[in-house]
C-alpha cells in the first residue's frame, strides 16, 4: 500500500523523474507485485520530461 500512495504523491505533485528512478520504480513495482496502473499513470505524466 505504500507503493501505491508514494506512486500516487509523485503523480499528484507532478514530480519529473529521472529515467533512473523511473526504472527502479518500475523494478519495484515487479517485486511487490503492485498494480501496473500506478507505474503507468507515471510513465504517462513525465511525457518526456524525464531527467537523464
Amino acid at each position: 500500500m505504500a507503493f501505491e500512495i508514494l506512486c500516487t504523491q509523485l503523480f499528484e505533485y507532478d514530480v519529473v523523474l529521472s529515467v533512473g528512478a523511473m526504472q527502479d520504480l518500475q523494478f519495484c513495482e515487479r517485486l511487490l507485485h503492485t498494480d501496473p496502473k500506478h507505474v503507468g499513470s507515471l510513465r504517462d505524466s513525465q511525457g518526456g520530461r524525464e531527467k537523464e
